[in-house]
């Protein structure tokens, strides 16, 4: 069944890709791999809503540790990312 799936995902690629407009193709792309990512329970949807929006602005951060060559824009997006999961130790290492 895994094969016939894979085989069919491929074959919708294809044919989908034959009948957009090449300044779609990216998106469709895009759209395909972020579906077949939740199905499979492998995107988390506070990830996705990251990816997207690039979180909520926040001023509660920490000071920059670094304002010589990190921007304060930079530095938030920074502390927005240490909320997930997968890069919770980021700030960690601008701060050490």
């Amino acid at each position: 069944i895994a094969a016939i799936s894979e085989t069919f995902k491929i074959q919708l690629y294809e044919n989908v890709c034959r009948s957009v407009f090449e300044k779609d193709k990216l998106l469709f792309s895009f759209m395909l791999c972020i579906t077949i990512m939740q199905q499979e329970n492998r995107l988390e949807q506070k990830d996705l809503r990251f990816l997207l929006t690039g979180g909520m602005a926040s001023e509660d951060n920490p000071p920059n540790p670094a304002q010589d060559w990190l921007s304060h824009n930079s530095w938030g997006e920074i502390c927005n990312l240490s909320q997930i999961q997968r890069f919770k130790d980021l700030k960690a290492l601008f701060t050490e």
